[in-house]
């Protein structure tokens, strides 16, 4: 397995859930939370202390799937399941990861769907800590790459721009997370807000000059997400939308 260097002893506690979702049916199965002590390492598969795939029964899933640590440096998470996973970053794409990879991640909440050979059921590995809190508005996480003179901190959304964000990215937004999230269309998403899919539009091009301001080169529609990406890793929008809010 490609390892990474060692993790710090100061770690922060955090908790680990599997949810268990028939993607066919539309419900949720099972959900089951355990907290993490600090420091030390959890394993979920289908022999672990923390089950996965086992009701209803999904052997394509391995016996250890996913282990996972909360240390001082952010989520270290070493995938063992043969068919391997995506990896969601709240309100970030997803990220393929093999079998026999490691990886450090520093982000509040994080989902792991773990592949197995039942394809109705999505077997997800839900991180979340508050030790890992999302930036300040206008400064980069880790994992954005920009440019290495800072422009000018864009205003913050205002409540009217963040109600046209929500309403257009619910499910990229949603916690826990949705495979193949879609953007709701602008006439559905003007409909619920009281506005014409025009007054959407025009408070998403205000959302989207933030993006442009911190330094986002590439013109797209207002229904693209990637400057959605771009303002939560610089801290513009850091609440996720929970089960009772999409």
């Amino acid at each position: 397995m490609k390892g990474l260097p060692a993790v710090s002893e100061t770690a922060v506690c955090g908790h680990v859930s599997v949810l268990e979702q028939d993607v066919a049916r539309h419900r949720r199965v099972s959900l089951n939370t355990l907290a993490i002590p600090p420091g030390q390492s959890v394993t979920i598969g289908r022999d672990t202390e923390l089950p996965v795939g086992i009701d209803p029964p999904d052997l394509g899933v391995s016996r250890r799937g996913v282990a996972v640590t909360a240390t001082a440096d952010g989520w270290h998470v070493a995938i063992e399941n043969r068919a391997g996973a995506f990896v969601h970053l709240w309100a970030q794409p997803p990220v393929w990861a093999p079998h026999a990879t490691a990886s450090l991640h520093r982000w509040p909440r994080i989902g792991i769907r773990l592949i197995g050979s039942d394809r109705t059921m999505e077997h997800w590995v839900l991180l979340e800590s508050d030790g890992y809190p999302l930036p300040g508005q206008g400064r980069s996480a880790p994992a954005d790459f920009g440019p290495t003179r800072l422009p000018p901190t864009p205003k913050p959304l205002t409540a009217a721009q963040l109600a046209a964000v929500q309403g257009v990215f619910r499910e990229f937004l949603a916690w826990p997370p949705k495979s193949g999230p879609t953007p709701t269309t602008l006439a559905t998403a003007g409909a619920k807000l009281g506005i014409s899919p025009a007054g959407v539009t025009e408070r998403l091009a205000r959302v989207q000059d933030r993006a442009y301001a911190l330094g986002m080169h590439r013109q797209t529609g207002v229904s693209d997400p990637a400057y959605l990406y771009l303002l939560v890793r610089h801290g513009f929008i850091t609440a996720p939308l929970t089960d009772t809010e999409h």
